[in-house]
């Protein structure tokens, strides 16, 4: 029997070619409409999709089953309010959610829960390829982190780096108390609830490198090197693909994570499953707005020289 094609609106015309292809190799989603509060744009951009275009933003909600959420322009989180007023799963593209006080946030979350409807941001670096091995191996075989220093070509203040202080969260799987920085802003440590074997907290150590050509602001995994220590043993981590990891006393283990299935991919297949009642763990709002509590008061941190409880 074939799978039935869940039809997608996409709000906004700024996803890449990469992204666009990503979709079409999903088996139970497909862009069918599309708006964009500039006319003009809709229409130029619906051919490319192999959409229609609408002219109307309430009109393509009613027509889809969902929507992906790509550029709002100036209409901030009004687009997300109205597909959560027709109980329509919105997926919130990081260009997107970059542009959003934690009040705007708040607001989103507020009606998630009164709509019981799915708004799921993209923290896609939750599912590189690096990501999945060390939270499976931290389940399994090293046991809980301890300390971890992360290298990454990031931008202060840009989405990336809440995406950044995301991943910290996911993988320590505790929450973060303290927040200091350094005055640049390229040097942030996160302490976390969860103890370390000697009773200190869990803390992590996170640098900023500048983006040059070598690293474009579009790699989907910009940390470029991390060091995380367990109570088991150590993995080190050489960008979304290589890591390399040990037992005290044993040997290193080198991997190249080679899969059909990058982190975009995932994350399209959740979105996917979600809509049709899936109950497979996705992020949600309340994740965008614990990150940009951290980043917050990194920033407090950066100007006053000193550690910010959360």
């Amino acid at each position: 029997m074939a799978l039935a094609h869940l039809k997608l609106g996409l709000i906004g015309t700024e996803i890449d070619g990469a992204t666009h292809e990503t979709i079409q190799r999903q088996p139970r989603l497909r862009i069918v409409e599309l708006y964009d509060p500039c006319l003009n744009s809709a229409q130029a951009a619906a051919p490319q999709y192999e959409a229609i275009y609408s002219p109307s933003l309430d009109g393509l909600l009613r027509r889809t089953d969902a929507v992906i959420v790509a550029d709002v322009k100036w209409m901030g989180p009004e687009p997300i309010i109205r597909a959560a007023g027709l109980q329509r799963p919105a997926l919130i593209l990081s260009s997107v959610f970059g542009q959003y006080s934690i009040t705007d946030l708040m607001r989103l979350q507020h009606f998630s829960e009164l709509t019981s409807t799915l708004l799921m941001p993209e923290l896609s670096y939750r599912w590189a390829r690096a990501t999945l091995r060390l939270r499976e191996l931290t389940a399994t075989r090293l046991h809980s982190i301890e300390t971890m220093d992360i290298v990454c070509c990031v931008a202060p203040d840009s989405h990336d780096e809440l995406m950044i202080f995301d991943w910290c969260v996911n993988v320590v799987q505790s929450e973060c108390l303290k927040v200091s920085s350094s005055p640049t802003g390229r040097e942030v440590t996160l302490k976390f609830r969860r103890t370390q074997r000697n009773g200190h907290p869990v803390t992590v150590h996170v640098k900023f490198e500048p983006i040059s050509e070598l690293n474009p602001s579009q790699v989907r995994f910009p940390i470029v090197k991390g060091t995380v220590n367990c109570q088991g043993g150590q993995l080190l981590i050489h960008g979304e693909q290589d890591i390399t990891w040990s037992l005290f006393d044993k040997a290193d283990n080198v991997e190249s994570l080679q899969s059909d299935r990058t982190a975009i991919d995932v994350m399209y297949d959740l979105f996917g499953r979600r809509i049709v009642g899936g109950l497979v763990p996705v992020p949600d709002v309340r994740d965008l707005i614990r990150a940009n509590t951290i980043r917050a008061a990194r920033i407090l941190s950066q100007m006053d020289s000193t550690e910010i409880p959360l």
